[in-house]
């Protein structure tokens, strides 16, 4: 399964997101184009997935990462962050969710693709 292809880009609402971005999601917090949550819920087979607005500390062997979107996959989320060995974007990890606060500990990286990270579950 890929992505669902092409899409015509949004209008903008008056404040400055994308027509038809949830009012409680803050504005940036979305998927890479073309992916869609219904795209992820799909080929993982996790109704319940749902980005995360909220990310506490994310690391992996030790390393602290930055996160700029977080895939909660029932517990299991897919991040895709800056190590600072990258410079096109960020690549995906796959980790675990440990506390209430939104700390992550990964444990693989995948690579630039949201798809091959999701296809490793």
């Amino acid at each position: 399964m890929t992505p669902t292809s092409k899409r015509p880009k949004p209008n903008d609402e008056p404040d400055g997101r994308p027509n038809g971005e949830p009012q409680d999601r803050p504005y940036g917090v979305r998927l890479p184009e073309p992916w869609t949550l219904a795209d992820v819920q799909g080929l993982t087979g996790c109704p319940q997935a749902h980005l995360l607005t909220t990310v506490g500390i994310v690391t992996h062997n030790g390393n602290r990462l930055h996160a700029d979107c977080v895939v909660n996959l029932d517990g299991i989320c897919a991040v895709r962050a800056s190590d600072g060995n990258d410079d096109n974007g960020g690549h995906w990890y796959l980790g675990d969710l440990v506390s209430d606060a939104g700390d992550i500990q990964c444990w693989a990286s995948y690579g630039p693709d949201l798809g091959d990270a999701l296809r490793a579950l």
